[in-house]
C-alpha cells in the first residue's frame, strides 16, 4: 500500500521474512530497492534468523552488474544463497543463520494442501523438485561477486546501466562454480539424494535452454528442454511446460 523501503524505515515490527519481487533493477527509480543501504534497513527489521529473499532477473543486467547486485546482499548478511526456479531469475535467500535445506522438515511443511497445490502447481510439488533449483551456496555466491563493487544509494550503477557497458550474463560462469544441491543439504537417504542431483541437472539443463532461446537457437534451446523433461518427468509442471513452449516456438519468425 506504499513504497517497500519507506515502510520499512517508518515501521518497528520485526518480520519473519521480506520477500521482494520489484521492478527489474533497470526500471526507472528501482535501484533504491537493490542498494547496500536498503539491505541494512531490511537487516534491522528483520526478527532473529529471519530471511530475505529478493528477486533478481540475471538475463537482464550485464555480468558485472549482476555480480555488483548480488555483491549488496553479501555486504550485509552473512550467508546468502540463490535458487533460480523458473527461467534464469533468481531468487537470493540471505540470512545470519545457516541456510541449511532440510528435506525432512519441508516434508511437513509442504504437506497442507493449500501449500503443496500451489507449489505443484509451478512444478515445486516435492521438496527434492524445490531443492533441486538450488545454484549457489554462499561459498559459490561469494566466489561469483569476487571483488565486484556493491550498488549504494550513492554510486548505484544499476540504474546508470547504460554507462556500465560489458559482458552480458554467463550461464557457463556461475554453473561452472555451481553447487550440487544433495551436498548442501541435511542429511538425506541415498534414493532422495540421487533425486535431488537429477533434478539439479534439470533445473540447469532449463536455464540453458532459456539462454539458446534468447540467442534464437532453437535447436539447442529445444535440445536442453527435451532433455530437462527427461530427466524430471512429467510430473515436473515446469519442465514440460518449457518443453512445449520450446517445441510451439521452435521455427517461428518471431518467437
Amino acid at each position: 500500500v506504499e513504497d517497500g523501503r519507506h515502510s520499512l524505515a517508518t515501521g518497528a515490527d520485526p518480520f519473519d521474512v521480506v520477500s521482494l519481487e520489484p521492478p527489474p533493477p533497470q526500471a526507472d527509480g528501482a535501484a533504491s530497492l537493490y542498494t547496500t543501504e536498503f539491505y541494512e534497513l531490511v537487516k534491522r527489521r528483520l526478527a532473529r534468523g529471519g530471511i530475505l529473499a529478493q528477486w533478481i532477473p540475471l538475463q537482464l543486467q550485464t555480468e558485472d552488474l549482476n555480480r555488483s547486485l548480488l555483491r549488496s546482499i553479501t555486504d550485509v548478511f552473512s550467508v546468502v544463497n540463490v535458487y533460480v526456479p523458473s527461467r534464469v531469475e533468481a531468487v537470493v535467500l540471505a540470512s545470519d543463520r545457516a541456510l541449511v535445506p532440510d528435506v525432512a522438515r519441508w516434508d511437513t511443511l509442504m504437506a497442507p494442501s493449500p501449500v503443496h497445490d500451489s507449489l505443484a502447481e509451478v512444478g515445486l510439488g516435492a521438496p527434492e523438485e524445490l531443492l533441486g533449483t538450488m545454484v549457489l551456496d554462499d561459498e559459490g555466491v561469494r566466489r561469483y561477486v569476487g571483488d565486484a563493487p556493491p550498488v549504494t544509494d550513492d554510486l548505484p550503477a544499476i540504474e546508470f546501466f547504460r554507462s556500465h557497458p560489458g559482458p552480458p550474463f554467463s550461464l557457463e560462469h556461475m554453473l561452472r562454480i555451481a553447487v550440487n544441491p544433495a551436498d548442501a543439504a541435511a542429511s538425506m537417504d541415498p534414493l532422495r539424494a540421487a533425486r535431488v542431483s537429477r533434478e539439479a541437472f534439470g533445473t540447469r539443463l532449463q536455464m540453458s535452454s532459456w539462454m539458446a532461446a534468447l540467442s534464437k537457437d532453437d535447436v539447442h534451446a529445444l535440445s536442453f528442454a527435451s532433455e530437462a523433461a527427461r530427466l524430471v518427468g512429467d510430473t515436473n509442471v515446469y519442465a514440460m511446460a518449457l518443453l512445449e513452449t520450446d517445441v510451439d516456438c521452435t521455427g517461428m519468425d518471431d518467437p
